[in-house]
Parts: structure tokens; sequence; C-alpha cells
């Protein structure tokens, strides 16, 4: 009997200088991800790895499990030109999610801003006359929290999760509120990270110590905290389960402490790094405690309920001739989102991270073979916040439809 295999899509986003992607057709980006050419739209054999060595870069070709890889690759240059965002201002009523699937089904995303000029032309788009609101691509990652010690061997499978959050915490109180402090209770609370008049005592970890983990009663902030533990011993502390956070509570006795936990808040849709803000004065201050997405109101960004009804604005990549002034090269990097359908056997868990990770690994390494200089490669979610989708037809012949 012949074996089924259920289909998955996904897609990464591949940021590359502007000089090496302008002069590596499309063909060329095709092969290097696979043994085959552009005129094939390539079906890539490749093996996968059922779960990812976390010491070791994972090696495809030992395994057994085999991955089917059919990129479809949109937004290629040529030599000739070069890559500038365009805006398109769509004045039609969406929450920011069912925005967000419109301008990635119609343009490439809901607009990224990663300057002053870039918002100049983004106002320049809306127009004088609207005096509404647009949702953008910003969001808040409610879910984004992360150890200060990133090192991977340190944690078991569902260590990097637990937590023991006080009741209606995280709150993110005045849309500030990114690293953690533990109560006297034990229990954790989401505190400003910064703020001079919000010092506490902290615990650091410490590996190679006897007593692994050390109060230290000078009260700093959670950045100088941190700066302090990782110059005096390993980092703040991590906290991975029950018994690790009583531990600790003991220690701290009868003071509050800040943990090693924390998060980057503010997120980009297209996961561009940009880091360039234009808040409205006193904003972000998550009013009502469910402000999670960004818009523009009147030239400047405010935070606001994501299921409110707004236009909005979706960002595009505009190539213009080399005729028309351009960024050198240096200045200018190109995005290219790849889109990937995987058919693995049924013993290939898709939802374990080690999986996507080592699929990852395999494909940033062929391109390094291939000599790709200055590119960057990550996976990109799916408005459900999903790595990878099941396709429908496959979701509907399990079912027996």
């Amino acid at each position: 009997m012949q074996q089924k295999h259920l289909s998955y899509t996904s897609s990464w986003l591949l940021t590359l200088s502007h000089n090496f992607a302008c002069s590596h057709w499309g063909k060329t980006l095709y092969s290097m991800l696979g043994n085959y050419t552009e005129s094939e739209r390539g079906t890539a054999h490749t093996s996968a790895a059922q779960t990812a060595d976390r010491q070791t870069e994972p090696h495809f070709t030992n395994m057994k499990q085999k991955v089917f890889i059919i990129l479809l690759v949109s937004g290629l240059c040529t030599l000739c030109s070069c890559l500038s965002r365009q805006y398109h201002f769509v004045n039609i009523e969406k929450s920011w999610t069912e925005a967000q699937s419109y301008c990635r089904k119609n343009y490439n995303d809901l607009a990224t801003i990663e300057n002053q000029e870039e918002m100049e032309a983004l106002v320049g788009v809306v127009g004088s006359g609207f005096k509404g609101e647009a949702w953008i691509g910003l969001y808040d990652d409610r879910d984004s929290w992360q150890w200060s010690l990133a090192e991977r061997g340190f944690y078991s499978e569902g260590q990097t999760e637990f937590r023991n959050w006080a009741s209606r915490e995280p709150n993110n109180y005045n849309g500030s509120e990114h690293c953690v402090e533990m109560y006297t209770t034990g229990l954790w609370n989401d505190c400003c990270c910064d703020d001079e008049f919000n010092r506490r005592p902290f615990i650091c970890y410490d590996g190679g110590a006897a007593q692994r983990y050390i109060l230290i009663t000078e009260s700093k902030t959670w950045r100088e905290a941190q700066s302090y533990c990782r110059e005096n011993h390993t980092d703040l502390a991590s906290v991975r389960n029950q018994a690790e956070n009583q531990e600790i509570q003991q220690i701290a006795g009868e003071m509050a402490v800040w943990i090693g936990l924390f998060r980057e808040s503010w997120k980009w849709s297209d996961q561009s790094s940009s880091s360039y803000r234009y808040w409205r004065s006193g904003e972000p201050n998550n009013a009502g405690g469910n402000e999670k997405c960004g818009e523009v109101w009147l030239g400047y960004w405010n935070d606001a309920n994501c299921e409110l009804k707004k236009a909005f604005i979706c960002s595009a990549a505009e190539e213009r001739e080399k005729s028309q002034e351009c960024l050198p090269a240096t200045q200018v990097r190109k995005r290219f989102v790849m889109r990937v359908e995987l058919r693995p056997t049924s013993a290939l868990n898709m939802k374990d991270s080690a999986v996507s990770e080592a699929i990852l690994l395999k494909i940033e390494k062929k391109l390094k073979e291939q000599g790709m200089p200055e590119f960057t490669l990550r996976w990109r979610r799916q408005p459900n916040g999903e790595l990878f989708l099941q396709r429908k037809e496959d979701e509907e012949k399990k079912e027996g439809v």
C-alpha cells in the first residue's frame, strides 16, 4: 500500500545585501537550495531530523525522514534595480489581524517603518484629508518572554516555559513592564526594567559555584542586575520548575527580587528588526490592559485594541530602474519571502521546535556553502501564530471528506 503524506506550508524571510541579490538570478537562488533548476520549480529531496541534536548541527543525510521542499520565490531583483518600500493605504475597516492577512495576500505585509523619511512617506500616502487611525505592522508580543540565560543545554524540554505568575499578571501596566520580579510569596510580577525608582535586590545564577543561587542585596535596575550577574557569576537566575522557585524564594527571604525573565515587547509583523519608534507622548500606555497593536493617528503612533476595526497601511517592495536615484549597494538590503511545502512521513512532528530549527540550519548551511554573504534567515509565522499550516485538502482527506 502506498504511504500517504500530509502537506504543510510555511515560509521564511531571507534578507541579503542588494549587490549580491542583484548579481544572482532567480535560477541561481533556486539551485542554491536544492539540486534543481528554476524551470523545474524545484522539488528537492532533503532529509530532516525528527529531533535535532542540540549540541551539534543536525546531519540531514544520515536521517531516514524525507522532506520534499517546493520553493516559490517572490521579489527577485534584476541586475539594474534597487529596492525601496512602497506604502499602500487601504481605507477599509478591519481588525489588526484581518488587516495583516489582507496585506500578506495582496502586498507583502502590514507597514514597517524604519526611519523618519519612511514615516513621512507613509503620512503622505495616507493624506491630510484622513483624520482617523490606521493600523501599521507593530504589535505587542505578550508571549515573547525569554530567559536572560539563553544557553539551550541548560534547559530540558518544557523548562523554558515554566511560569509562576501572581493573579492577573503579567498585565504590562502602562505598557512598560517587560522584566520580572519574584514576590516574597514566590509569585511573579512583570515590572519596569529601567525605572530608577524601581530598583531592587536580585538573584544571580552561578553554574561553577557550590551554591548556584546567589542573593545580591544591593538594589539595581533589572538591566544593571543582568550586567552584574554576567560579570561576576553566570547570569540572572532562571527558574525551570517549582522546586527551583521555592529554593529562590527561601534565599530571597523577605525581599522581592529580580529574576532573569524578560521580553522584547513591540515587534513588526514582517519580523523586521527595525528599532525606529514614533510614539505620541505618553504612548504606548496599554490603556485598559488590552492595547496590543500599533496604529498611526495624526502623524504619530498609538497602541490600540487589536479587535477594533480601522483602516490600515500595507507595504510592498518597489523596484526602481538604475537611472533613478538609488542608494549604494552597501546600504540596501533585499528581503525575499520564500514559501516552503513540506511532505514529511507521519512520524515527523512538525510542531517540534527542534524540527523547524533543524530544517532552517540545513538551509542556512546550503546558502553559505554556495557563497551567499551577509544574509539572515528566519521562519515567518502564520497569522494564527503557528510556523506550519496543514494544507486544507490534506485536512479534508484526513477527516475522510
